[in-house]
């Protein structure tokens, strides 16, 4: 256990110093495609939601998460 932590304090690093070791400008992107697919994702739960729930719950306030899910999808 201490030979370890012993190991990993004396590391050095893989990059030498003042260079880049990832480039800044991918991660604007990656974010937005993380959003995408968020918004995907609550899309399709939402048109899951509207289908299944008013049957399941037999009122109309079945179809309320569905729109709300559509709202919040929209806003992404």
């Amino acid at each position: 256990m201490f030979a370890i932590a012993a190991l990993s304090a004396t590391r050095t690093p893989v990059s030498p110093p003042g260079t880049r070791i990832f480039d800044p400008g991918l991660q604007p992107e990656r974010t937005e495609l993380a959003w995408r697919r968020t918004a995907l994702s609550l899309s399709v739960g939402s048109l899951l939601a509207l289908k299944l729930l008013p049957e399941a719950l037999d009122s109309a306030l079945g179809v309320l998460p569905g729109v709300v899910g559509f709202i919040l999808a929209s806003s992404l």
